[in-house]
């Protein structure tokens, strides 16, 4: 059994949050699951993955806390001119700051996907209250392994092979036979529109639909040098924090293999303190129910091992 509770911290800006106990309430002996926003969504999170994870920490004894960073959901914007990744973090440790001022909480697991895994990884380095990390396509760097995969598929791929000859051919052809390019015809003369012609149609959102075809932009975000961030993670593993690392299939482009994170950082001594999930079949927000269920349990089971003796829990 577990209790929900609004809980606001601070009041310029006001930080709102959803906090999941047990029934006893919050033992201080037990670290608490505090989730990040991904983005600009809610603090439900992506398929309700927040609320999940919260409430699966309450009833393991542990407590978890959804809540919105400043300027996203129901928290309020900041109005100073800081940069997004030290507003976040400083968030952060503000929610931190209020459980261990009105709860006697010490102890914090950070959990957040793609821009909130960032943030959970940057408060982490800053703050040694932070024990634990889950950490959902978070940084990502291309090992020998990645490119192996990437251009073996590629080779595989249908038709592949066919493309790559007719392409060998085509480029010997024009090295032997020269090829006499005809000039381009003058582009035609606007025409005016037709007063029969319909308005394009519009999307449900009121777009365009003709602004809509075609290649769409894609979002990408940069990450920080690798070494600083194998330096950093070598300074909480000395803290003796943990990581859960999961990583969807979605990013290929970056991440293609379950061991590229640790093939990734070698020169970093991780011991029995990182677990690795790669859920291949899952897309960058865990949409599927199956997939859904997957994230669930490594988050649950990873969460297992915070539970100390003195939980009140009974199992």
């Amino acid at each position: 059994m577990i209790r929900e509770k609004v809980l606001t911290v601070g009041e310029s800006p006001a930080l709102v949050g959803i906090l999941s106990e047990p029934e006893q309430g919050l033992d201080k002996n037990q670290p608490v699951l505090v989730v990040l926003n991904s983005g600009l969504l809610p603090r439900v999170g992506p398929g309700r993955a927040a609320v999940l994870a919260t409430r699966s920490a309450a009833e393991l004894g542990l407590g978890g806390l959804r809540f919105d960073l400043s300027g996203v959901g129901d928290s309020d914007a900041r109005r100073d001119t800081a940069g997004f990744e030290d507003r976040w973090v400083a968030d952060t440790r503000a929610v931190m700051d209020h459980l261990e001022k009105t709860r006697g909480v010490t102890r914090f697991i950070l959990m957040g996907l793609c821009s909130g895994a960032d943030n959970s990884f940057e408060t982490g380095v800053r703050d040694e209250r932070v024990v634990g990390l889950v950490l959902l396509d978070g940084y990502a760097y291309k090992t020998p392994g990645f490119f192996a995969r990437y251009y073996a598929r590629r080779v595989l791929a249908p038709g592949s092979l066919g493309r790559l000859a007719e392409r060998s051919v085509s480029g010997l052809l024009r090295r032997v036979v020269p090829v006499r390019r005809p000039s381009p015809p003058p582009p035609p003369s606007p025409s005016p529109p037709s007063p029969s012609q319909p308005p394009p149609r519009l999307t449900e959102d009121g777009h365009d639909e003709l602004l809509l075809s075609g290649p769409q932009p894609q979002y990408w975000r940069d990450f920080p040098p690798r070494d600083r961030v194998a330096q950093n993670l070598r300074v909480m593993l000395r803290r003796g924090l943990t990581l859960c690392v999961i990583h969807s299939g979605a990013r290929t482009m970056l991440y293609n293999y379950a061991e590229q994170f640790r093939d990734a950082f070698r020169d970093v001594d991780f011991g029995n303190a990182l677990t690795v999930h790669y859920l291949e079949n899952a897309d960058h927000t865990f949409t599927e129910l199956a997939q859904q269920a997957l994230l669930q349990e490594a988050i649950h089971t990873f969460l297992k091992e915070f539970r100390s003796p003195t939980s009140r829990v009974p199992w």
